[in-house]
Order: structure tokens, then sequence, then C-alpha cells
């Protein structure tokens, strides 16, 4: 599959005229694959899907970049978009730099500071009236309506017969906790805007001491700057990294009382497993059992022993 991958990248560095040569596969996001491609005087990196199911990302990719870059955000130039071997890709231009330093606990304090700073800068940009649908959950673009009607999509789930019960997503004791948790985030003095949806210092780069923010294809329209509070913390929980310190340091940097954000976070990573797996019942079977699994995993971290 790898080959294959770097394959597809030369294949679209052939179609305009970028020498095919040092393809380099870089790391990081879980949405794209990314290669950087071509002379060092004129890299390039390109980038498509690793889910072949998801094909709006690169209207969300496209749109928040120039969005981005409107705010006085630094982001990469978008160079081409287009599809090769029904594959569609971004051709973008290569950030020469380097990744924030993370080798003592002030680098780590002082990244933490720089994301968190990030993510708030994020949450103000405008979502105009051309900003993609997928953006948007299937609740809506309105977005204080979308959420409240997100979370009583849940709530009403919470009954006696939820097949998440049977699978072991959760006892049914528990319901009434995750119905307190839920009813709680709903009227929640949230707000609402754009989240990078994957902040992490492996997209960043600092170029002349200044961030450049890569990898939008996680971005998303929703409680914002906590959406990326959320994301962090769910690394936090899943991944064990970064340390519930970082984790605070990001969001007091996002502006946020971390007294209070902590329950949200805990509650609103609740709400997130437990409609992963609805919605993959619904729309992605394939990934049903994945989410049951990491959903069981996320809530038992939350909800107390129950006899």
């Amino acid at each position: 599959m790898r080959e294959r991958n770097a394959e597809l990248a030369r294949a679209i560095a052939h179609r305009h005229g970028i020498p095919p040569i040092d393809v380099v596969a870089l790391p990081g996001g879980f949405v794209n694959h990314s290669f950087a491609i071509g002379p060092p005087d004129a890299r390039v990196v390109l980038r498509f899907a690793v889910d072949p199911h998801r094909r709006d990302d690169f209207d969300i990719e496209a749109w928040c970049l120039g969005a981005a870059a409107s705010a006085g955000i630094a982001s990469p130039r978008l160079l081409v978009r287009g599809e090769e071997d029904d594959v569609p890709y971004l051709v973008q231009e290569f950030v020469d730099g380097r990744h924030p330093v993370q080798d003592s606990a002030k680098d780590t304090d002082d990244t933490w500071h720089r994301l968190g700073a990030l993510a708030a800068r994020v949450s103000d940009v405008a979502l105009t009236a051309d900003a993609p649908v997928a953006l948007f959950s299937r609740f809506g673009r309105d977005l204080p309506r979308a959420w409240a009607s997100h979370v009583d999509y849940n709530l009403a789930e919470l009954s006696p017969t939820d097949p998440l019960i049977d699978w072991g997503v959760y006892p049914a004791a528990a319901a009434p906790i995750l119905r307190q948790e839920l009813g709680r985030l709903r009227d929640a003095p949230f707000t609402f805007g754009l989240r990078h949806g994957d902040l992490a210092p492996r997209n960043v780069i600092l170029r002349d001491g200044e961030p450049v923010l890569l990898d939008w294809g996680a971005a998303s329209a929703g409680p914002a700057p906590l959406g990326d509070v959320l994301s962090v913390f769910r690394w936090h929980v899943t991944e064990g990294s970064p340390d519930l310190d970082s984790v605070r340091i990001f969001a007091e940097q996002c502006g946020l009382d971390w007294t209070r954000t902590l329950p949200d976070l805990e509650a609103m990573l609740a709400l997130e497993a437990l409609d992963l797996v609805r919605w993959s019942m619904a729309w992605r079977p394939d990934l049903l059992d994945d989410y049951r699994v990491s959903a069981a995993t996320v809530l038992s971290r939350f909800l107390p022993p129950i006899l």
C-alpha cells in the first residue's frame, strides 16, 4: 500500500510537470497521505485521502486555507486541486522550517502556549456563506441550534432498548449518569466557530520564527475554541500524550477557565464516543466495530464502577 501511494504521488507530480524525484512520505495526519516531492528549489506537498470513502475533505481544506489567509493565519498556499485515478488530491506549497521543539518541560509548555493561541485565532475565522457543507455536522449550519440537536438526539437514544447497552458500550445502570452529563452540555454557554481539529505540534512549522499552520483536513464548525481543546484532551485520554498539564496550558491560552473546562471535556468526550457509534450504524457500518470498542474504552474512563 505504501508503494502504491508513492506511485500515485509520482503520477500526480508528472501530470503537473513536477519532477517526480525525492518522493518522501511525510509523517502526521490521520486524514490524508502527504508526500513531499520535487527538487530542493521547487518542492511541493501532495495530499490525498487515507480513507477512500472520504471525498469532501478537500472542500474543507481548500476553503480553510483561503479563510485562514484572509484572517492572517499563515498556512501553505494551495497550488492545484484535481483527481488522479479517481482519487482527489491537493498540491500545496512546501513550507520549509522546523516543528516546535519539545526537548524540555519549558519547550513543551511553550509549544502548547503557541498552539492554544493558534486555536483561539482559528475560532475567530468567519464562517461565511460559502463555507462548505462538509464543515458542519449533520445537524445543520446554525451552530447553537445544531449543537442542541446533536445533544438532544443522543439523549433520546439513551433508552432501555439502546443497542449500545447490549454491545457493551455502557451498562444500563450508567444511563442516568450519561443523561445528566449530556443534559448539562445542552445549554452550556459555549461559543461557536471554526476549529482546526488536529492542532498537534506536527502540524505547525516555524518559518523564520513564525508559525505556519498545516493540515486543515480535520477542520469543522462547532464549539470553539473548546472543540480544539477537546481534540488535545482526547489524545491525552486515548494515547497518554500530551500530559494533562499541557492540555490545561492549551485551554488557558484559548482563554478558557480550566476548572470549569475539564468537566465539560469529559462530558463532551462521552458524547462524542456515543455519537460516533450511532453515526457509524447508519452511515459507516464498516467502522462500527472499531467505534464500539473505542467508545467503551472512553466511557469506562469516566463512568464510576457500577455494581
